[in-house]
């Protein structure tokens, strides 16, 4: 399998391609820095790139079977659109190619209803939202444009997310409805 991975220098992208690589995947690596992905791997391409440059997004996604997008700006309280705009560029680019699916990380803390506890909608959450608003406010962008668009699309949404080793089982919740 082939895949690209968009923010491929970050926390969370650095850590999809080393577990694309050690599953035997392919993979193109979208960097603005090409020199911070440190991995060196046959199966590795390294694009240099921005997915606020929709013409870098060319050579990335063509011929890859899968688009994973872990871009972000980590804990900037700034307002942004890379999540928005990144992934509205970044299915411009595949449907030009022909490409499907496309797997976004967004956040938790945009669950609603019973996906979240009542600490978590009531204390925890507005607590984040109020300190890092502006990132959440485009990540929701982000997933009402997947939601809107053609593609073949997943949003990961982790509680909280560390640069360490993944360790332990996971739980998944199949969504539908635009939850």
């Amino acid at each position: 399998m082939r895949i690209a991975v968009a923010g491929a220098t970050g926390n969370t992208g650095s850590h999809v391609v080393s577990q694309a690589l050690g599953r035997g995947y392919e993979v193109r690596a979208l960097a603005r820095r090409p020199e911070a992905i440190t991995a060196r791997d046959e199966r590795l391409t390294v694009v240099p790139g921005n997915v606020l440059e929709p013409a870098t997004l060319g050579p990335l996604v063509e011929g890859v079977d899968a688009v994973i997008s872990a871009v972000g700006i980590g804990t900037q309280r700034t307002p942004t659109k890379v999540y928005s705009q990144g992934t509205k560029n970044l299915l411009e680019a595949m449907e030009q190619a022909g490409i499907q699916p496309i797997i976004t990380i967004s956040s938790g803390t945009l669950a609603q209803g019973t996906q979240a506890s009542w600490g978590q909608r009531l204390i925890l959450f507005p607590l984040l939202h109020r300190l890092y608003g502006a990132s959440y406010t485009d990540m929701r962008c982000m997933e009402e444009i997947l939601a809107g668009s053609s593609a073949d699309w997943t949003v990961i949404r982790p509680p909280g997310l560390v640069d360490k080793p993944a360790a332990g089982t996971y739980r998944a919740l199949r969504l539908s409805g635009g939850e």
